[in-house]
């Protein structure tokens, strides 16, 4: 994890003071000068840490006097954490990352989730600011073609970062793992391992980490080959918030199943997550298929420990997806500039779904 900064570590601690009482409503701070002997830091440093306690009202900066205590009674600073859900696969860890970094900071961490259509997440994310919050994260629904005007408007009102996906058309920052990239480093390990007829498989993109990853896939062909657009499947309706229900599975397992029977040369499939692996898995196994003998599956994410024989896939750092959001959110909150995207690194798990380079004779 990443170290806190000094000035983040002075405004802490001038916080929990505040709080405690040490210091009385129009009570004089240190100085810049004194705090920067106190903490070993530069009177920058220290400028930095006094200025976000202004910006986040605890102090009122008068210039020839200081910085003036101006709320004695004040309650501990709330951020809002928004999200459609959450499980093993992803989010708890992406969850505990924003916990423990505002707590670091501070701050209090006010979250929504379960809210499954436009109107809903609108709601909530208006909620959240009635309630207080300074700013939030947000993790919104899937379709970026669809969103309450309240999310538009609110972006407008009130510091907001998107965690995983962005709206398109909404101008609020995105922290995420950087997906194209990802898809064609899982290409790239295929084709090194000898596989030529590689299918991509997905709910509709009409999400931004769906689209980034299809984009990715669609780059991945390497110079003198054609990507073959018959091998894509991104139609299925489970992966979607709200839509994981026995018969959204069937519908999927048939699309599955005919895609398979329709490409039958195909040797691999990049999941775009782990149900979709393993729906991939389930109706090639119904078709007689050998996994990895007939055919190769890999993902993005995948819960430890429960795997029968475990996908190869990428790992995102949900915890640090989680930090960094907070990261960003309060340097808007303290009205610093925020890039517009910041990737967070995964890295390659490998599995035994896939046939290794020096297996090829078994493939063969």
């Amino acid at each position: 994890m990443k170290k806190t900064a000094a000035y983040q570590t002075i405004y802490q601690e001038l916080v929990q003071k505040i709080l405690a009482g040490q210091w009385s409503c129009g009570d004089l701070l240190p100085t810049e000068a004194a705090l920067a002997k106190e903490y070993g830091v530069s009177r920058i440093t220290s400028r930095h840490a006094l200025q976000l306690l202004a910006d986040n009202g605890y102090i009122r900066r008068v210039q020839g006097k200081g910085s003036i205590v101006v709320n004695e009674k004040r309650t501990i600073p709330m951020i809002g954490l928004a999200l459609t859900g959450f499980d093993s696969l992803f989010g708890m860890d992406f969850v505990r990352g924003v916990f423990c970094e505002a707590a670091e900071r501070g701050y209090l961490v006010l979250m929504h989730t379960g809210y499954l259509t436009p109107e809903s997440e609108g709601s909530c994310l208006r909620r959240l600011k009635a309630a207080g919050v300074e700013g939030i994260i947000s993790v919104p629904l899937y379709d970026s073609l669809h969103y309450s005007s309240e999310l538009e408007l609110l972006s407008k009102e009130i510091p907001m970062v998107f965690a995983d996906r962005r709206v398109v058309g909404v101008d609020v920052p995105l922290v995420c793992t950087d997906n194209t990239q990802s898809v064609k480093q899982l290409y790239r390990h295929l084709w090194s391992c000898g596989y030529r007829k590689i299918a991509f498989v997905s709910s509709n993109p009409d999400s931004t980490a769906v689209a980034d990853r299809l984009r990715g896939y669609l780059q991945s062909a390497p110079p003198g080959e054609e990507q073959e657009r018959r091998l894509l499947l991104t139609s299925l309706r489970s992966p979607l918030p709200g839509m994981d229900n026995a018969e959204n599975c069937a519908y999927d397992s048939r699309q599955i199943e005919q895609f398979l029977l329709l490409n039958q040369d195909v040797e691999a499939v990049i999941a775009h997550t782990y149900k979709v692996a393993q729906l991939v898995r389930t109706t090639a196994e119904k078709l007689g298929l050998c996994i990895p003998r007939n055919l190769a599956i890999v993902c993005f994410d995948a819960p430890r420990g429960v795997e029968r024989e475990p996908f190869a896939h990428i790992s995102q750092n949900e915890y640090e997806i989680g930090a960094k959001s907070v990261q960003r959110l309060l340097d808007s909150i303290g009205g610093h500039s925020v890039p517009d995207t910041t990737y967070v690194s995964a890295v390659f798990v490998d599995g035994n779904s896939y046939l290794h380079e020096k297996d090829q004779k078994i493939k063969e």
